[in-house]
């Protein structure tokens, strides 16, 4: 009996020696290993040739194009590359717009338009011909369109250039900063 209570001990002996030097192992290797690189989180979703159009009175409203969009994680944000838009009034085309960006703010639907903001009429008797800027921001609940920067435009064909502007389309109100007529 002794012999036998003799080989318990040695095998257990040798299974807790094995038990240590695995774990021994593991926590060696482990703090040797390099560091695996950081795996990027994807945290938008990015769309590529984005087309849509909106209704007005059961008629196509407006015509919406651009090359690319970005939608941020908690999809409040889209983000457009190379804009191209067109608004309708009846069946006719009004205006063409189009910026090298476009933000959205899918909550309160204001944007932020950048880049090359051109707008030109798509009616040849229109006064207001075509509009150029660096940047056009819409507050959706003012219905107000700002440029905080320079505008130069081509109006009842005379060039006009002012340092800002300001239209509020509910009470028709325009605000121009610094202006210059170019006869």
């Amino acid at each position: 009996m002794r012999a036998s209570l003799q080989k318990w001990r040695s095998l257990a002996a040798a299974a807790g020696i094995c038990v240590l030097g695995l774990l021994a192992y593991v926590l060696i290797s482990g703090l040797l290993a390099p560091d695996l690189p950081a795996t990027p989180v994807q945290n938008q979703i990015t769309m590529r040739g984005v087309v849509g159009q909106g209704q007005s009175g059961g008629r196509v409203g407006w015509k919406f194009s651009a090359d690319s969009s970005d939608v941020s994680p908690d999809g409040s944000l889209l983000t457009y590359h190379r804009v191209r838009a067109t608004y309708y009034r009846g069946t006719r085309p009004v205006y063409v717009l189009t910026a090298s960006q476009l933000v959205l703010d899918m909550r309160n639907q204001n944007y932020t338009a950048s880049g090359g903001v051109r707008v030109r009429t798509a009616s040849p008797d229109a006064k207001l011909q075509s509009l150029a800027t660096d940047e056009v921001l819409w507050s959706n609940a003012v219905a107000t369109l700002t440029c905080p920067a320079t505008v130069e435009m081509r109006y009842g064909g005379s060039g006009l250039q002012t340092s800002r502007l300001a239209v509020n389309f509910n009470s028709g109100q325009t605000t121009f900063g610094k202006t210059a007529l170019k006869l």
